[in-house]
């Protein structure tokens, strides 16, 4: 029986399971939402860790322009505020969006394919394969989003060095 959520209900062995949204469009937007908030709230941890992996290594006699995480945070928010921090931020949003979306749409897709009962709970297998395809429809977005959103946190990098 489904119910006006769009989850069914299966009975097994006298227990009522919920199964799972099958709703491309919910799934397209949860997705989205979520891209939204996981790259806000990660992003100036990456843009640490992304200035310290593309900092040049110091010539024999030059001190290193971060002596750590703590220090390249610290010299961030002196030089840049906590806006250094959030810089490049609008590139990863822009295509975290449309790739969350594209990859909750593309399991849930690959899930209905792959099984009979379309309102059925799918295997472990069904959901490996469902998510490399979601994995794969996503890929194309991912490569330059990720080039753009470096090239950004660290444009400006070393003011004030």
């Amino acid at each position: 029986m489904e119910s006006s959520s769009n989850r069914v209900e299966i009975e097994s062995g006298g227990k009522v399971q919920q199964g799972r949204s099958t709703s491309g469009v919910r799934n397209f937007f949860a997705g989205g939402f979520g891209g939204v908030c996981g790259v806000t709230i990660g992003h100036p941890f990456d843009t640490i860790k992304v200035r310290i992996q593309t900092t040049p290594s110091p010539k024999p006699g030059q001190e290193a322009v971060f002596k750590g995480t703590l220090d390249c945070l610290l010299k961030t928010l002196r030089n840049e505020g906590v806006h250094g921090l959030f810089k490049g931020l609008f590139t990863p949003v822009a295509f975290a969006t449309p790739l969350n979306a594209i990859q909750f749409w593309a399991v849930s897709l690959a899930r209905r394919m792959q099984m009979e009962d379309p309102h059925g709970i799918p295997t472990n297998f069904q959901n490996f394969t469902s998510g490399m395809f979601g994995g794969f429809c996503a890929a194309a977005i991912v490569t330059p989003a990720d080039r753009i959103k470096c090239l950004l946190q660290n444009e400006g990098k070393y003011v004030g060095e």
